[in-house]
């Protein structure tokens, strides 16, 4: 998850435009299938997603006196839809959104009917509309369904699960053949943020994550189990002497008054853990 992809392995492909993108990770997907030990290989998937392109004619609607902005909003209030001012009930208020019909924004034949307002030809004259068929075309394409981004980039991630095989190994050898084989377009890179070519894994940077933080702590976390050890050893000593120091004074008070030997124990109790853990290592001293 330190990733970001639950798999064992994750390539991140970074870059603007989809196309080269989803090129390059179906290369790569293809290298890391020729890998040892590299199984279930997947693309995400980001397209697919069925999209009306209207485009249009920048020359009609400039022989009809029209500015683009002025068509590209006509179709944005009609399927987008817009505000057009607000409803006041006591205190509360509600915005008035003006757009067709969601029957009439599936229905093609309604939108390239839409009518356009062309300019005014005189002052006063009636508005004169015209479909907008006449000015765009209507196309169905294939789009992205998602668009995952990472520090502001566009990403495409390849997985891929590991078995029979070490992380590690397998990571280093994909690594060395996408670097030899796979070129990208400048200002695309492969990694996980940061402008190198290279490859990481979930799994391997845990791994790593854990090693850096692993190695220093070592002799320390030894030493304070050395010293943790000491100080049990050294209270327990303290303790037995007290417990026999004590029997000594009853006996002598018993011997004194007539009473005979020392028979009496009396359970000594630390006053809170020495150190952290002590109180269920040992919590009392009979």
């Amino acid at each position: 998850m330190i990733a970001g992809v639950r798999e064992d392995l994750a390539v991140k492909v970074f870059g603007d435009d989809f196309a080269p993108m989803i090129r390059a990770a179906g290369r790569i997907a293809g290298i890391l299938r020729g890998i040892d030990g590299a199984t279930n290989i997947k693309i995400e998937q980001v397209t697919g997603l069925p999209f009306l392109e209207i485009r249009i004619d920048k020359s009609e609607i400039a022989r009809r006196g029209l500015s683009l902005s002025e068509v590209q909003d006509a179709i944005g209030i009609a399927v987008g839809g817009r505000v057009a001012g607000l409803v006041f009930e006591g205190d509360r208020r509600f915005q008035i959104h003006v757009r067709l019909s969601d029957r009439a924004r599936a229905d093609l034949e309604t939108l390239e009917n839409l009518p356009i307002v062309l300019p005014h030809a005189a002052p006063g004259a009636a508005a004169v509309t015209v479909p907008l068929r006449q000015l765009a075309t209507f196309d169905f394409t294939e789009g992205p369904n998602q668009i995952s981004r990472e520090n502001g980039k566009r990403r495409v991630v390849v997985t891929a699960e590991v078995r029979g095989r070490d992380i590690g190994s397998l990571v280093e050898e994909a690594q060395t053949k996408v670097g030899e084989q796979v070129s990208l377009p400048a200002g695309y890179w492969l990694g996980l943020g940061r402008p190198v070519r290279e490859l990481r894994s979930g799994a391997r940077e845990a791994l790593d994550r854990r090693a850096s933080v692993l190695h220093p702590d070592l002799p320390v976390a030894a030493e304070r189990a050395r010293l943790r050890a000491r100080c049990v050893a050294g209270f327990q000593r303290r303790a037995a002497g007290a417990d026999r120091r004590h029997c000594r004074l009853v006996a002598s008070r018993n011997a004194f008054l007539g009473l005979g030997g020392c028979r009496v124990h009396r359970l000594v109790r630390r006053r809170g853990p020495q150190w952290p853990g002590d109180a269920d290592a040992d919590p009392a001293i009979d």
